[in-house]
């Protein structure tokens, strides 16, 4: 699982020892897709939906199920570079912070689909401090799950407006 390769955060493709990666990366309960109970018809066809999480819904679907130009206008507009870097994208880094510094305010971000995903499985207020807890979760999570597992985990956990949660639900009820 993962990227490897070298440049910036060359330590960050180095092989990372299990036993740091385990403690550091979300454990396989927060990755569990959550249980909403779906009261159905005789001929299956959903007649009532209990969210299991506060009230949020959501289908969990397989990245297979997820159309492939929906998957590819994710990754276009969220992380070009997802499948190349190790969890954390140094480029997007270094271009956010001169988009921002040459604006004198906040323009730009550079979190990854991989960063996103730790902060939807573990919301955290936005600080530096989060931040760099973030990247540093987002690295062991990239050494954990594979690419595919990543963006499956990303896009059924994607806020949607209202309730709502992940692609699927989002596109039924939009």
């Amino acid at each position: 699982a993962g990227a490897r390769g070298g440049g910036l955060l060359a330590g960050a493709y180095a092989p990372w020892p299990a036993k740091l990666v385990a403690a550091l990366a979300p454990g396989p309960e927060r990755l569990e897709p959550p249980r909403d109970t779906v009261f159905a018809d005789r001929d299956g066809r959903p007649l009532r939906h209990l969210p299991a999480d506060a009230g949020v819904r959501g289908d969990w679907q397989p990245l297979a199920r997820h159309p492939l130009r929906l998957v590819q206008a994710v990754l276009a507009a969220e992380d070009m570079r997802f499948r190349e870097h190790a969890g954390v994208d140094p480029r997007a880094i270094l271009r956010a912070a001169l988009d921002n510094v040459t604006a004198g305010r906040v323009v730009s971000g550079a979190s990854t689909i991989t960063q996103q995903t730790v902060r939807l499985l573990e919301p955290r207020a936005r600080t530096w401090a989060a931040k760099s807890w973030e990247a540093l979760r987002a690295l062991a999570l990239d050494r954990s799950l594979s690419k595919d597992q990543i963006l499956e985990q990303y896009l059924n956990r994607a806020p949607m407006p209202g309730t709502l949660r992940g692609m699927a639900a989002g596109s039924r009820h939009l």
